[in-house]
């Protein structure tokens, strides 16, 4: 679970740099940062659920 979630937030943040070096527009730059938080959220969430079903 934890090393899932560090890759996941690993591939994020570099889409996240790649869009930035690329495009250098705001809205693009916005609009990962905005997606990363949703897919981590919801990964945390996940995990937190995945927890409370083994215990």
């Amino acid at each position: 679970m934890v090393i899932e979630f560090v890759e996941l937030t690993l591939i994020i943040c570099f889409q996240l740099f790649e869009s930035v070096t690329k495009e250098k527009t705001f809205f693009n730059t916005f609009k990962f940062i905005n997606t990363a938080v949703v897919a981590l959220s919801v990964l945390y969430i996940y995990c937190r659920l995945g927890e409370n079903v083994k215990t």
